[in-house]
């Protein structure tokens, strides 16, 4: 990794356009997936900081490198999008341009509609013929979409750790609520702790007491 931040410029080369998934586009429906694709990708160049960070001065020796990087990233960017909104951001000059333009343009951080979809999804989701680990899974990925559309800034560490925790809390209790009665005993032990365990715990708990479940049937 170069200096300022800027990765050296073999991690993203003009061949590597062509491994960069493009058959998922954004057409203007479908913008947290699209990003969040645009995102594990960039990331995986360790080129993310070119839609999140800043630009290195024009006097940082690793410019040159950087605006080769960003052209790159450009590219593929349009590349990723239907003919029409790509069309619009062909006059854009940096990837983060883009990058902000799109997400003010598609976002849906403030749409009610989408948010209470999302609720109502993880309140109707029970565990039900999926295996505990297929449950969690299923919550998690309802869970990773409202963390998308969360714009709630705090400004001080220990309001954004307890608030943390409260959600960290209510997202057990949620994976808790869901569960088959068959776990019932397991649900009062982890709920009569005098302080309850992470969520990702409960679940390594929940888990292997199906483990044990399917071993005493299988002896049976």
């Amino acid at each position: 990794m170069a200096a300022s931040g800027v990765s050296s410029f073999p991690s993203l080369s003009p061949n590597a356009l062509s491994t960069m998934p493009d058959s998922f586009q954004l057409n203007g429906h479908n913008y947290l997936e699209w990003a969040r694709l645009v995102e594990v990708t960039l990331e995986g160049f360790e080129v993310l900081s070119h839609i999140k960070g800043n630009a290195p001065p024009k006097t940082d020796p690793y410019f040159q490198i950087w605006e080769v990087e960003d052209a790159l990233i450009i590219s593929w960017l349009l590349l990723s999008m239907t003919p029409k909104i790509g069309f619009n951001c062909r006059f854009f000059s940096t990837a983060r341009e883009i990058w902000e333009n799109l997400a003010e343009t598609y976002s849906v951080k403030k749409d009610h509609i989408v948010r209470y979809e999302i609720e109502s999804k993880l309140f109707k989701t029970k565990q039900g013929s999926l295996s505990v680990t297929e449950y969690y899974k299923s919550l998690n990925v309802l869970w990773d979409e409202l963390d998308r559309l969360e714009n709630l800034k705090m400004n001080c560490s220990a309001d954004r750790a307890a608030f943390a925790e409260f959600i960290e809390q209510e997202r057990l209790f949620r994976f808790l609520w869901g569960l088959n009665s068959q776990y019932d005993r397991v649900k009062v032990q982890i709920l009569s702790k005098e302080k309850l365990p992470p969520i990702i715990e409960v679940f390594y708990i929940v888990r292997d007491e199906e483990t044990r479940r399917l071993k005493d049937d299988s002896y049976n």
